[in-house]
């Protein structure tokens, strides 16, 4: 899930899981930032993200992995 659908809710209410995020630089001018919530995979956030950004295959699977590490990496 995109931080986006947690911009305008109040910190309480967002489900993100210890707010965090992965900031994606890809350009000069576009940060891309992806939130993980509880129950996402690395994998579904990737795909999301490179659809959404146009992004290839290989992009999308090198991203799904990093993505997994994070998520991976949160303590419950």
């Amino acid at each position: 899930m995109f931080e986006d659908s947690c911009f305008l809710l109040p910190p309480s209410l967002c489900p993100c899981l210890l707010s965090s995020h992965l900031s994606l630089t890809l350009s000069v001018s576009q940060v891309g930032r992806v939130a993980i919530h509880d129950g996402d995979t690395g994998a579904d956030l990737a795909a999301d993200f490179c659809r959404l950004y146009n992004l290839d295959d290989r992009t999308r699977d090198i991203l799904g992995e990093t993505l997994q590490q994070q998520i991976d990496a949160l303590t419950f």
